[in-house]
């Protein structure tokens, strides 16, 4: 997860200004409220919600992987993915999953945090709604992919609306813990 992404995102286009709140203004700033103005700074950085602040962002975010050595396999509006060193990288918006081998992961995540603030790495459990989970399978090993809390946050707003319904689910393997190695 990159920290405030679009904060790491230098502003380009058209300047626009802010108000300081009281607490942040100088004296200059007080006595220029004071005779009746507004004063103001420039944002050097995007701010959510902004139009175009996404696209900057991702854009800053792919030519720094790009030149990082990362090559570009598939792109969309809001997600990309990549690979290098038998690594795939997945981008949505300021959320990203990276799988490979774990001495090359840490590597290539080492790099990327030189460049950008992030959350601290951590092993693959919950992405994008999704929840992942380690499985054992007979002779091999798997990963289980579940919406399980999305279905059930729709499955309580269908219900306030129409009323009580059954949710029926069938497994069909079972999770071993002893694999989550986290």
């Amino acid at each position: 997860d990159f920290e405030s992404a679009y904060l790491q995102t230098p502003r380009q286009g058209n300047p626009v200004y802010a108000e300081l709140p009281a607490q942040f203004r100088t004296a200059e700033m007080e006595a220029l409220k004071k005779a009746g103005g507004v004063p103001v700074v420039p944002l050097d950085r995007w701010l959510y919600g902004e139009p175009g602040a996404g696209d900057y962002w991702g854009d800053l975010l792919h030519r720094a992987l790009v030149d990082l050595g990362w090559r570009a396999l598939k792109t969309t509006s809001k997600g990309r993915i990549y690979v290098k060193e038998g690594c795939f990288l997945g981008i949505y918006v300021d959320d990203g999953i990276i799988v490979g081998p774990e001495q090359v992961v840490v590597d290539l995540v080492r790099d990327i945090r030189v460049r950008f603030m992030t959350k601290e790495p951590e092993r693959l459990s919950d992405f994008l709604g999704c929840r992942y989970t380690w499985l054992a399978l007979p002779g091999a090993r798997g990963l289980a992919i579940s919406q399980e809390d999305y279905t059930k946050l729709l499955v309580a707003r269908f219900e306030e609306e129409a009323g009580p319904v059954k949710l029926v689910t069938t497994p069909s393997v079972s999770v071993d813990p002893s694999l989550d190695n986290s």
